[in-house]
């Protein structure tokens, strides 16, 4: 916002408003996530009545600083009944208490929300050494967030990039982000190495029901 307009209570109006409005179509729940950095955004929301919910933690860095020489153990799975399975009884999900970022949007997954999403090809499902599970959207040009990965150790991480920067539309440059909540217990040994770019992020909900 042009520096003109501010705290004229604007953006707070126009939030309000649209609010107001959702709710009275139906809508009871809403979240934002903020970056822990842009404390105007969360004073914002809060005095709109958003509480923190949840914070996780950003590994952005492009695919080529992560591929290795190992081979690709890596497929591809359309079941959403065999991806629930995976995702519902991981560590991950665990920590997560179920909210899931899908294009930095957190949603609370579970297992009709997964069908839905697939079956619209909002996200695919990948399998890698039958335990390693990510769900990613369809290939991003320039930037490819993944919202789940139960990821225990940096070679995790690596296995995905290579498996990625095999298929057509996945090129060496493009930048891979990883997000995790901050709790997560393997976070100090995925985020040890000098490649990434580190952010904190704000989940925020409202809940009018």
């Amino acid at each position: 916002m042009h520096p003109r307009y501010r705290r004229k209570g604007i953006g707070y109006n126009l939030n309000r408003y649209v609010i107001s409005e959702l709710t009275r179509l139906g809508f009871k729940v809403y979240r934002v996530a903020i970056l822990a950095w842009n404390k105007p955004s969360i004073n914002l929301a809060r005095k709109l009545g958003f509480e923190e919910v949840a914070r996780w933690v950003s590994l952005e860095t492009k695919i080529e600083s992560l591929l290795d020489a190992k081979e690709c153990e890596c497929r591809e799975i359309s079941n959403p009944d065999t991806i629930w399975d995976k995702v519902s009884n991981s560590e991950m999900f665990r920590i997560a208490q179920g909210l899931i970022p899908i294009r930095w949007q957190w949603i609370r997954l579970n297992k009709r929300i997964l069908a839905e999403l697939m079956r619209n090809n909002r996200i695919r499902a990948i399998i890698c050494r039958e335990n390693l599970t990510a769900l990613i959207p369809p290939n991003g040009e320039h930037y490819l967030p993944v919202g789940f990965i139960n990821a225990e150790k940096f070679e995790d991480l690596q296995i995905l990039a290579s498996y990625l920067e095999k298929e057509k539309n996945t090129r060496p440059n493009t930048t891979i982000g990883f997000v995790f909540p901050k709790n997560y217990p393997f976070l100090s040994v995925l985020a040890q190495k000098d490649i990434f770019e580190i952010d904190e992020t704000l989940v925020m909900e409202l809940n009018t029901q």
